[in-house]
């Protein structure tokens, strides 16, 4: 009887396992999913990310010899809204994504006549509020034309969640890079 019982729990649990997992909502970041610019320092200030807030960044990158996607899944395990307050780098992400120079990848020089961009005011804080049970999607994109590499080079990304506050979720990832004339 106790083997015809494990059994059926067994069961049970490859059944249920998967709809546990899709009960959480899943949202793509600037689009299904706002953030607020927020003016209020001192709220800023008093955050820290709950224990139910994780986030991964997905080993599967998005290639091409243009460009470099990098996709990082903020949770909220929580089954209530949690509020994050970010920093988002460029006035827009607070999941930012960066190639680490090397002897063979160097950042291309502005040509005569171009001027660089002059350095940004920070941004206010923002505020994202993620439902219960939610994942919401952050895109960083790399263009690889600010680049010069010889072909089929191994490249390092250094990417970044910027809470507001400490902790501030990052890493580095390797990358091969496609040939810049491949298609």
């Amino acid at each position: 009887m106790s083997i015809l019982y494990a059994s059926a729990l067994i069961a049970l649990i490859f059944f249920f396992a998967p709809l546990a997992k899709s009960s959480a909502i899943s949202l793509n970041f600037g689009t299904d999913l706002k953030g607020e610019s927020t003016y209020d320092y001192s709220l800023a200030e008093k955050f820290k990310p709950s224990s139910d807030i994780r986030i991964e960044v997905d080993s599967n990158i998005e290639r091409s010899p243009q460009q470099i996607i990098l996709v990082a899944r903020l949770f909220n395990r929580s089954h209530r809204e949690q509020e994050i307050i970010v920093f988002p780098v460029n006035g827009r992400n607070p999941f930012y994504a960066e190639l680490q120079p090397s002897e063979q990848l160097k950042p291309l020089l502005p040509k005569n006549g171009e001027i660089p961009l002059p350095t940004q005011i920070p941004p206010p804080p923002m505020k994202i509020k993620m439902p219960a049970k939610s994942i919401v999607l952050f895109r960083s994109t790399i263009d690889l034309s600010k680049w010069q590499y010889s072909d089929e080079i191994v490249a390092k990304i250094k990417w970044s969640f910027n809470f507001w506050n400490e902790p501030k979720p990052q890493g580095i990832l390797k990358i091969k890079l496609l040939p810049k004339d491949a298609n």
